[in-house]
């Protein structure tokens, strides 16, 4: 029986023949535009250029091609007022990043009212609010004069021990329950730490995905940090279907194996992880917001690296 690349062929054969055009052949559909993923962009990644000019940035995110962000700061704005920004961009921001205790700085955390939080998300329009990265212990250590951000919470993580990680996932089960009677749900961004094997086996990681309630608790799989602990996100994802319903895109060069907040960014498409064979995976597992972002340092403005890998993702076929 002919099959419809044959028909297709002997369609081509006989048009050449007769000297008519040939048939088109129909380009593979792309991943993103299609049901179930869409394509967003990690603002923190613009961070910079936010703080000056939070309007000019939105509606440079869209011009690049991306129709959703993921806000990690509200930029002493109200959430009414971030939303009204959003429209009028044509953006929406399914996800918020929060800390799990204030730095000392302008980002949402955990630590302040529970109650305004929701009333920015909801007025944002956002789903999710997702923890940034691992409460601190109540008795972690204070930060060292000087100590950049990123040593100090590798430093904290490096005292993370089976008890710490079922805190956080008690933390995220409480506070998970009280978002869902408000409409919304708790999401958790890991790094690399998580990854890190425990004396007694496992990793911090297990205990969250074993130890918090899928009906109120969601994770943000950060494939780039993924990659940095030597660990498979393909597998992963496959374990722990339904979990991960967004993804932090990123790419990584090879590297050692790294436990502490180290990662090598590489730009997209270049570094060490197959998208082709990742978005798919994901997408079946249960994700449907795709965030890309690069980590610092960068070699050139951040919005160029951002504009690129909308161009490679948007190319990528289903």
């Amino acid at each position: 029986m002919l099959n419809r690349r044959h028909c297709l062929i002997a369609i081509g054969k006989a048009a050449f023949a007769a000297g008519l055009p040939l048939p088109a052949m129909a380009a593979p559909p792309h991943f993103f535009g299609t049901a179930g993923a869409e394509l967003g962009l990690q603002l923190f990644m613009l961070d910079a250029q936010a703080r000056t000019d939070l309007e000019g940035t939105l509606r440079a995110v869209a011009s690049m091609g991306y129709r959703e962000v993921e806000i990690a700061n509200l930029y002493g704005r109200s959430g009414g007022t971030i939303a009204a920004m959003l429209r009028a961009a044509g953006l929406s921001c399914p996800s918020i990043h929060v800390q799990g205790r204030s730095r000392g700085d302008d980002a949402p955390s955990f630590d302040g009212p529970l109650g305004a939080l929701v009333g920015d998300a909801q007025a944002i329009g956002a789903r999710t609010l997702t923890l940034a990265s691992f409460r601190f212990p109540d008795d972690a250590p204070a930060r060292l004069p000087d100590e950049r951000l990123r040593k100090y919470v590798a430093r904290i993580g490096n005292l993370m021990d089976a008890g710490a990680w079922r805190r956080n996932a008690d933390f995220l089960n409480r506070t998970g329950a009280m978002l869902a009677r408000e409409g919304l749900r708790i999401g958790y961004h890991n790094h690399n730490a998580e990854f890190a094997p425990l004396p007694e086996g496992g990793c911090g990681m297990d205990i969250l995905l074993g130890e918090t309630d899928p009906a109120c608790v969601d994770f943000e799989l950060d494939v780039g940090w993924v990659a940095a602990a030597a660990r498979d996100p393909i597998a992963l994802l496959r374990a722990h279907q339904g979990r991960f319903t967004q993804l932090h895109v990123k790419d990584v060069a090879a590297a050692t194996p790294d436990y502490a907040f180290v990662q090598k960014s590489a730009p997209l498409g270049l570094g060490v992880l197959d998208w082709r064979e990742i978005l798919p995976v994901a997408r079946k597992a249960g994700a449907v917001h795709y965030f890309f972002e690069q980590d610092p340092p960068y070699e050139e403005d951040p919005a160029g690296i951002a504009a690129r890998a909308h161009s490679y993702l948007a190319a990528l076929p289903t």
